[in-house]
């Protein structure tokens, strides 16, 4: 006898109970739920952006930050629950900050006005959180100068006391009033006495005539030389000079005037010569 076998079909349509009409509806109402109850916020590209800008320089902040904290107070600064507490509520005023300049969407201006006060408010709690902790005087220092020159104030700040007494009596000492135009030139005088008194000769000279002419006095004559001494010092003076020049245009320094148009004179004559003797 032959065996028959009996295959059945195994259908992958929904059941009958459950139309498709009916399916796409539930589907469509779900989905209208989802979007009820957690709608899609579309931000501006402007803000997108300048979240974006904010998000990387509050990193690059805590970065820069974290370079200057030293392992023993971060360590001191976890256990302590006032510290956390703090931390918790700055993070939640930074939350609430961050939230209203999105929905805002302002500028460049309004975004770095932002930025300076975030930076200034994490500083300022930064401070109280160390100063809630048991860390020393001296490390308390350092770190308000670290605070203060990542602000951009000043680092040393003179006290009161520390200015000069003149700008606190608003004039001159008793000493400074005693002294009149008329000492001060006298003073004037003798430095300028005192340093004459390493010049040379001629420069001796000229100093004493300087002096005279600012007093509007006669200038001293030079002692008469007989002739018979002064021509000969003007001879040998005459020939120093011509000795020095000649020095002068061999190495170069000067040059003789007139030796070109000698040359040509020169040559004429020759010139002239040659033709008569043919």
């Amino acid at each position: 006898m032959r065996s028959r076998t009996i295959v059945q079909v195994v259908s992958l349509e929904p059941p009958p109970s459950i139309s498709e009409p009916a399916a796409c509806t539930r589907l469509a109402a779900g989905r209208l739920i989802k979007q009820l109850k957690f709608p899609k916020i579309r931000m501006d590209p402007e803000a997108q952006e300048a979240e974006q800008i904010n998000r990387k320089l509050q990193a690059h902040g805590e970065a820069f930050m974290s370079m200057f904290d030293d392992s023993e107070d971060e360590a001191a600064a976890q256990h302590d629950p006032e510290i956390v507490q703090q931390a918790v509520s700055a993070k939640a005023d930074h939350a609430e900050v961050n939230v209203m300049a999105t929905s805002s969407g302002r500028e460049e201006e309004g975004s770095s006005g932002e930025l300076d006060f975030l930076t200034s408010k994490a500083s300022k709690q930064r401070n109280t959180a160390i100063s809630g902790g048991d860390a020393d005087e001296s490390i308390l220092s350092l770190r308000k100068q670290k605070r203060l020159i990542l602000s951009g104030k000043s680092l040393l700040q003179q006290p009161a006391d520390s200015r000069l007494p003149r700008q606190k009596q608003g004039g001159r000492t008793d000493h400074e009033r005693d002294i009149t135009r008329a000492d001060f030139e006298k003073m004037r005088k003798e430095v300028d006495i005192l340093g004459a008194s390493a010049l040379g000769k001629r420069q001796r000279k000229e100093f004493e005539d300087s002096m005279l002419r600012s007093v509007n006095a006669k200038l001293q004559k030079s002692p008469r030389i007989p002739a018979s001494i002064g021509q000969g010092l003007a001879r040998k003076r005459k020939q120093r000079e011509e000795m020095a020049k000649e020095l002068a245009i061999e190495a170069g320094m000067l040059q003789r005037k007139g030796l070109g148009k000698k040359r040509k004179q020169a040559e004429k004559v020759q010139k002239k010569v040659s033709k008569n003797r043919r």
